[in-house]
């Protein structure tokens, strides 16, 4: 069941890339009939008798999500393409998934937390249906408009409306069919996506009474946080301010940098200012502003065309440059500031015992 591509590198030395990987996929291959009569049809490498009979067939079969508890089908009912995540039943990352995707919360439109379709329990196993997501920065911001609608929200976007025909989840640059390279239909300000908040790997949940909440030091993709490399840094500490700290450093290069990654944590603002801060930032803003252009640093200035022109024809059908919110962003945070804020940090005693 181990089958491969061969390529060849420059130095004319063969290239062996595995299309299935025994330990990695071996999770999947074992699911693969469950997921069928449940309603899910997965990639055909997965099965154990397929095989490739072309190269657009083989290349599509090596290409992977970026990480193997994920992988990407179709929902037969209405051939929707889903895609699929495995998480162990009695991990906080499921109960704090289920949670968010169930009433109440998943009612209240403040919530941007990834929606879970369906839950299929497989063995010691629960495997979520998630839809199809892009990263926020995929394509490039074009406005300041489009940069703030999104800010403090959620690090992906759903397809839909903005690739209508959908891609290749495993390549997100390709056409459905593989027949050239995908495009958005249009810009982030014709039709608005939503964004979402995903993975809740290292999600916990508290309850105030217990006291302010201190977790052992888990180091991310962003091991910046001043509390996690200082020569002795703590072996506990409140997760709440480093949270702060991750989203304020996402935010360095355009607002609300100063306060939300200040060195000492409990100096941090709490995600209620975060957002009531933002909000009266954006309310600021004029409209000339926000449909001001944005441009990379590193880019070259060219007279942006395209740009006037959709500004034009935003402006003759009254288009707004931002969504419309329902309601003022109000705090939603119960317990006092000190839970979310302060810290009761246990020193490790020797560099060598820091969580890792």
């Amino acid at each position: 069941m181990f089958r491969t591509k061969r390529r060849w590198d420059n130095t004319g030395r063969r290239i062996v890339i595995p299309i299935i990987n025994t330990i990695l996929d071996q999770f999947w291959v074992d699911a693969r009939l469950f997921l069928e009569e449940s309603g899910y049809r997965i990639p055909p490498k997965f099965n154990p008798d397929w095989k490739p009979t072309n190269e657009a067939e083989r290349r599509q079969a090596i290409s992977r999500l970026p990480r193997p508890f994920l992988i990407s089908a179709v929902r037969l009912k209405d051939n929707v393409p889903v895609i699929l995540k495995s998480v162990e039943i009695d991990s906080p990352e499921f109960e704090i998934s289920v949670l968010f995707s169930s009433p109440p919360l998943s009612l209240d439109p403040r919530n941007h937390c990834i929606p879970v379709y369906e839950v299929l329990k497989f063995g010691s196993h629960a495997i979520l249906v998630l839809p199809i997501l892009r990263l926020f920065w995929d394509p490039p911001f074009d406005t300041i408009d489009a940069l703030l609608g999104r800010s403090v929200y959620a690090p992906t976007f759903r397809r839909s409306p903005m690739y209508p025909k959908g891609y290749i989840p495993e390549r997100p640059y390709m056409k459905v069919d593989c027949n050239g390279h995908v495009s958005p239909s249009c810009t982030r300000t014709a039709r608005w996506p939503r964004y979402y908040l995903i993975d809740f790997g290292h999600a916990r949940r508290y309850d105030p009474a217990d006291g302010i909440p201190s977790e052992p030091i888990l180091r991310g993709a962003d091991r910046t946080a001043p509390e996690h490399s200082k020569p002795v840094a703590p072996f506990e500490s409140n997760p709440f301010p480093t949270d702060i700290y991750y989203l304020g450093d996402m935010l360095r290069e355009y607002f609300l940098d100063v306060d939300m990654v200040k060195e000492n944590p409990s100096e941090r603002p709490t995600i209620d200012g975060v957002v009531i801060r933002f909000d009266k930032l954006v309310k600021s803003r004029s409209f000339w502003c926000l449909q001001a252009v944005t441009q990379s640093g590193n880019q070259p200035y060219s007279f942006p065309f395209t740009y006037f022109a959709r500004r034009l024809k935003f402006a003759l059908r009254f288009k707004s440059p931002l969504p419309k919110i329902a309601t003022n962003p109000t705090r939603v945070l119960t317990a006092p500031h000190e839970f979310y804020s302060a810290s009761r940090q246990r020193v490790a005693e020797m560099p060598g015992e820091l969580a890792t």
